[in-house]
Formats: C-alpha cells, sequence, structure tokens
C-alpha cells in the first residue's frame, strides 16, 4: 500500500462497488513511518504512490529535524471517512496531533 495525492479538482469516476479500502490502522501506521525521522528516505520514498524525488525527501528531513528540536515528534494521527476511489487508491481524512 503506497499514499498518493489528489490530483487538482475535478469530478473523479466512482469506484467499482465494493473496493478494497485500508484500514484506520494503515493509514495511521503509514503517516508515522513518513515522519519517523528513523526510517530510511529509501523506505519512506516507497510508501508514496509514484516515490519522492530527493528534493521532497530533503525537505522532509529538514522538517523532521526542526520537529526533533523542538520535541513534536512523535505525531498521532487520527484517520477516519476511508472511502474507495478509483484504481485501488482510497480517500481518507486524516487529523494530526
Amino acid at each position: 500500500m503506497a499514499l498518493a495525492c489528489a490530483p487538482g479538482a475535478h469530478a473523479d469516476p466512482e469506484p467499482p462497488p465494493g473496493a478494497p479500502v485500508p484500514t484506520a490502522e494503515q493509514v495511521a501506521a503509514i503517516l508515522n513511518q513518513l515522519t519517523d525521522p528513523n526510517v530510511a528516505d529509501t523506505d519512506k520514498a516507497k510508501l508514496v504512490d509514484g516515490g519522492l524525488s530527493p528534493d521532497e525527501l530533503g525537505q522532509n528531513d529538514q522538517g523532521l529535524a526542526k520537529l526533533v528540536r523542538h520535541h513534536a515528534l512523535p505525531f498521532t494521527f487520527t484517520v477516519t471517512d476511508i472511502r474507495p476511489a478509483i484504481n485501488d487508491l482510497a480517500g481518507v481524512t486524516a487529523a494530526l496531533t
């Protein structure tokens, strides 16, 4: 399972009935890995559909380093409103505290 960002606003076709969706725990686990400074960049890149560029990984590392300095990690994610989408994707609402 990988995360993907939704493209710009437009009407997506309806997903097939009964399309599989991840659990809230699965989505939260991916988000936790992406925000864990101890997870290798190569592993983080595999979690995102289409991967992450070196620039994106560098920005992520810089942001995480700042959060570590401010004792703001780990985050707690609350995942709700999981719904199927086309192409074996799913939409979720994720809140971070």
